[in-house]
């Protein structure tokens, strides 16, 4: 998903192919897709179109689909497609109109967001590799003759059941493979699948590996990006014989770039760290309750690189702490008692004992910052903190928010206790 095209070809509405309208579909990476039509795809004439450009000026119509057969043979549906700078020239036969396109799907024609029609998906996402450490490299050097020898074998899949007939599983494959007589030139890369035993829709099987995207985000610390995403529909025919269609996504996504991303050893945990139970956690992460996915979400923004801390940053921070107190420990306390049954919950954990040893002023400061910056007026007895201290107190408090999250998630005390190292979060 990261090479630009530009396609021509013929756009219909489903079921409406004889109504087809010449244009061009262009993709750039961190840019929005567009399609550009010579002529409008609901067959209004000019005068019609006219007429509605002015009556909804301030309006975007949105088309859900938008079929497609472009000049090199290939079909595509062209999905949520949203109208935006089109334009009717007088001294022109036909309107030019623009559409901005969520995701295209090339390879298969399908009629709704909601149609279900595949039943496997498999992304490479950015820091997936790492984070799973799996390498098909063996090398082994002899000192008595200076020989090496070298081997290369793809590691084994690993398949875990995540929620109903839902599979998650990691394989491996060849990015580059390149073996002449006096060169060997191998790249490994890694992917995720996510399998159903029926079919689906397309928004589905997206809401599944987004869980996942977000999963790695808070293992990584990182902001995780989508680099190549494939839909399948496997299935079995009248005479039993299986076959396979293949469809490629194509959508907005932000151009890979090393500045947010971290390296393996400022990970927060890998897979080989939690392994022996993360088929148990990753089941938990995949059926947590829906009251803490905005928990969930808060805590995910926070550990994505920022360019200049803001008050908000703590703000999000303490109300997601204290919206996950409310719902899932006690109703009825204040504030600075929510933070301190939270410290105690995790009072074995070494981290947290390190940076809350003089619990009573940072409680107080986080009370009262909360109040000040919710409020903007002092309380009597202020123990208010700005700027750099501000953003300290942040940090110590993204660390009880990552506890709660990750306890949620199936995390035992030990555990978050061995993965939780100063200095990374």
């Amino acid at each position: 998903m990261n090479k630009p095209f530009t396609l021509k070809g013929y756009w219909f509405l489903p079921n409406q192919e004889e109504q087809k309208i010449a244009g061009i579909l262009s993709f750039e990476p961190g840019e929005n897709m567009r399609l550009e039509l010579f002529g409008a795809i609901s067959q209004k004439s000019p005068e019609e179109y006219l007429r509605l450009i002015a009556e909804n000026w301030d309006k975007n119509e949105i088309i859900p689909v938008i079929h497609g057969h472009t000049s090199d043979g290939k079909e595509f549906s062209l999905l949520n497609c949203i109208d935006g700078q089109s334009s009717l020239n007088f001294n022109a036969e036909f309107p030019l109109t623009s559409y901005i396109v969520n995701a295209a799907i090339q390879g298969i024609l399908i009629t709704d967001y909601q149609e279900p029609v595949f039943n496997k998906i498999r992304v490479k996402l950015t820091q997936l590799h790492e984070w799973l450490g799996t390498i098909g490299f063996q090398q082994s050097y002899n000192f008595e003759d200076s020989s090496s020898n070298f081997g290369f074998k793809l590691p084994e899949s690993v398949s875990f059941s995540i929620s109903g007939d839902y599979d998650l599983s990691f394989n491996s494959g060849y990015e580059k493979y390149n073996v002449s007589r006096d060169e060997l030139n191998i790249k490994q890369s890694s992917f995720v699948e996510i399998k159903i035993g029926s079919l689906v829709s397309y928004r589905k099987l997206g809401e599944q590996i987004f869980l996942f995207l977000d999963f790695l985000s808070l293992g990584t610390l990182s902001p995780i990006m989508i680099e190549t995403m494939t839909v399948f529909n496997e299935e079995i025919d009248e005479d039993g014989k299986a076959y396979t269609n293949t469809s490629h996504v194509f959508y907005k996504s932000e151009q890979k770039s090393a500045k947010g991303l971290k390296k393996d050893h400022d990970f927060l945990f890998n897979y080989e760290t939690i392994s022996d139970v993360f088929e148990e956690i990753i089941k938990k992460w995949y059926t947590l309750d829906s009251e803490i996915r905005p928990i969930r979400q808060y805590l995910i923004e926070s550990v994505q690189p920022i360019g200049t801390f803001k008050t908000n940053h703590f703000l999000n921070i303490i109300q997601a702490l204290e919206g996950f107190h409310t719902r899932f420990r006690n109703k009825k306390m204040e504030l600075k008692e929510r933070l301190e049954d939270i410290v105690t919950e995790f009072s074995d954990v070494q981290l947290v004992k390190n940076e809350f040893n003089d619990l009573e002023e940072t409680l107080n400061s986080a009370k009262d910052s909360r109040h000040y910056y919710s409020h903007f007026f002092k309380l009597k007895n202020n123990k208010t903190k700005h700027g750099v201290d501000l953003y300290h107190l942040t940090i110590k408090l993204r660390i009880l928010l990552v506890c709660c999250v990750l306890k949620e998630a199936g995390f035992t005390n030990a555990k978050i206790n061995d993965i939780l190292v100063s200095g990374k979060l």
